[in-house]
């Protein structure tokens, strides 16, 4: 009898021991995976130095690009899926001298499903006394584009219009909703019927 209990002990040691180390093995896995991601390259970062034309201030979880020239209409703009925001400086800083200022938002692991809000922490950031700006735009590139669109879809006031770079959006856009899509022709991991 004690020996069968022995052996039921063991076999429990042997479950318990079989578990733990499957969950450490998908925690490493996903850690892994979230900590590879696209970084910035050294264009990107040469990018994060203000102009004569365009200022450049970093925050903690944004990168503000405005022209001095008081500009009045504002980008706030989702990173794709594993793409650092600081990768998109070289076009926030382009689209700041011509004439629209942007905003790029850091998300969470890289991620913008996770902080589909970000729109409405910056559009507070202005109500707290920052320059008011007369047009708000939402944009993003990949998932962040599609998570731009699914918040416009959701909070449309107030949102001139939404920019999508190899995006489409997910939810239902009001019908009087400006939007800009841009693709490259060579992209091939765009699904082209959906954007359709």
């Amino acid at each position: 009898m004690a020996k069968k209990k022995q052996v039921k002990s063991n076999k429990k040691k042997i479950i318990i021991a079989s578990i733990c180390g499957a969950f450490a093995v998908v925690v490493l896995v996903i850690g892994v995976y979230l900590a590879s991601y696209y970084r910035a390259d050294s264009v990107a970062l040469n990018s994060l130095k203000s102009t004569d034309i365009v200022s450049v201030e970093q925050y903690d979880n944004e990168i503000w690009f405005t022209n001095l020239d008081q500009a009045d209409d504002l980008l706030v703009f989702y990173p794709g899926a594993r793409v650092e925001y600081k990768a998109y400086a070289p076009l926030m800083s382009r689209l700041a001298k011509a004439g629209l200022n942007c905003v790029v938002v850091k998300m969470p692991f890289n991620f913008a499903i996770l902080n589909q809000d970000a729109f409405k922490n910056v559009v507070s950031r202005l109500d707290e006394g920052y320059r008011p700006y007369e047009h708000l735009y939402i944009g993003g590139h990949s998932m962040g584009g599609a998570m731009a669109a699914k918040y416009a879809a959701e909070h449309p006031e107030g949102i001139e219009g939404l920019v999508m770079l190899a995006a489409y959006p997910t939810a239902k856009l009001p019908n009087d909703m400006k939007v800009l899509e841009i693709y490259g022709s060579n992209d091939n991991v765009i699904n082209r019927e959906k954007i359709s």
